[in-house]
């Protein structure tokens, strides 16, 4: 059954609270309760959203999202700046996603200094660390059990966990800097020897289980290199 209707100073407040962070101004509160009268519940959302402080929000939320998967670190005030540009310069999260999580080689002069949105790797100090922050901020995935063993709830197998930790082990943080290391490689705890890059067959989810589109394996290269992977995965990761 619907909920009992809402005020129009209760939703007032909803929406600066939801959108932007903090209650309405005096002033703010009565132009809108005005606007809402008249029906223009449209155009007062949309000043809202084309405010400066929505893309601080935005920013702050996903900031949020981040820290909680990670180990425990704090996000840079260099990367949330960054973060809140980006958003309000474009809203769309896939090209955002990819600036955050692919840095660029040693011999590109763009990786020195490295892009502003890559300091999100800072929250991450190693390739098993971060393929465990990546798949929880972006995926909505706790893969941190695959570590030791088998997904026992969910499809992600120790091979899983392993090889999508070695398409990050080119990523280095070092005193608070992102650099992109040729040659890098991480350990397949079960073996002792160095992990080898490798994406799920299957595409994500654990009930629908089918091979993942034409379109989808002609873009990802196979098999994946150290020099490649990182942009695979981060493909197949947007595929889904």
């Amino acid at each position: 059954p619907a909920g009992r209707s809402c005020t129009d100073t209760l939703l007032v407040r909803r929406w600066w609270i939801d959108l932007l962070g903090r209650p309405p101004t005096l002033g703010e509160w009565d132009a809108a309760v005005a606007a809402i009268g008249r029906g223009e519940h449209q155009r007062v959302v949309d000043s809202l959203l084309d405010s400066a402080e929505f893309p601080q929000r935005l920013a702050d939320e996903l900031v949020g999202w981040c820290e909680a998967a990670s180990d425990g670190r704090q996000a840079s005030e260099r990367w949330r700046r960054a973060l809140a540009g980006a958003l309000a310069e474009d809203d769309h999260l896939s090209p955002l996603v990819r600036r955050m999580l692919l840095v660029a080689p040693p011999d590109d002069a763009a990786s020195a200094p490295s892009d502003p949105l890559a300091d999100f790797h800072l929250l991450a100090a190693e390739p098993r660390s971060r393929v465990e922050l990546i798949t929880q901020s972006w995926m909505g995935v706790r893969l941190a059990c695959a570590r030791c063993h088998d997904h026992p709830l969910d499809r992600w197998t120790q091979a899983d966990y392993f090889g999508m930790a070695a398409c990050w082990a080119g990523v280095s943080v070092r005193e608070g800097q992102v650099r992109r290391l040729a040659a890098a490689t991480t350990t397949d705890l079960r073996t002792g020897r160095d992990a080898v890059p490798a994406l799920p067959i299957l595409t994500l989810g654990t009930e629908v289980q089918h091979e993942p589109s034409a379109m989808i394996v002609h873009r990802i290269p196979q098999p994946l290199t150290a020099e490649t992977a990182d942009a695979a995965f981060v493909e197949w990761m947007l595929s889904a």
